[in-house]
């Protein structure tokens, strides 16, 4: 459990009549406030595959079958020391989240440890989310989706350019 930080503590001598009394005076830095993820997975309903809701990631992603490895890599992502990351292709998957219509979008293939959805899927169906109540929203039919919450990063962060589509890992 945290405990607050004494940063001053001072104490005036006798007060006057009227005076304010001294009293110490203790403060938190907020890096030692607890932070909550706003990190959460959806599942899709047609095939129980989970994928990580990352407002920070730029495009979509999902991991490669094994059928996919033995394509030759496009290599079109990197980190963010420009370490290129293996990309195979794209897919067009037909995503169920529960939410009262089929979302059917193209992702890219790449050698990822989870599933993305990006912020490119949540602009292009016009869905929102709920970080604190780790809700997927189709805000049109007022409908939503509860995900599963995690405290694992993504690793995935945004970075875009027009030489080339990037992700940013840490």
């Amino acid at each position: 459990m945290m405990t607050p930080q004494r940063v001053v503590s001072r104490h005036a001598p006798t007060p006057q009549i009227g005076e304010p009394v001294s009293r110490p005076v203790q403060a938190m830095t907020v890096s030692d406030l607890p932070q909550p993820s706003c990190l959460f997975f959806v599942t899709d309903r047609n095939t129980g595959i989970r994928s990580l809701l990352d407002t920070s990631a730029q495009v979509g992603v999902i991991r490669p079958r094994l059928a996919d490895l033995h394509r030759i890599s496009t290599g079109d992502l990197v980190t963010a020391n420009r370490t290129p990351i293996k990309t195979y292709d794209e897919r067009l998957l037909t995503l169920n989240f529960g939410i009262r219509r089929s979302l059917p979008y193209v992702f890219i293939i790449a050698d990822l440890p989870q599933n993305i959805i990006g912020i490119d899927f949540l602009r292009y169906f016009n869905l929102m989310f709920d970080p604190v109540g780790h809700k997927l929203i189709n805000h049109l039919i007022t409908c939503e989706t509860i995900g599963i919450p995690t405290t694992t990063p993504s690793d995935v962060d945004h970075f875009h350019d027009d030489k080339s589509l990037q992700l940013v890992l840490d």
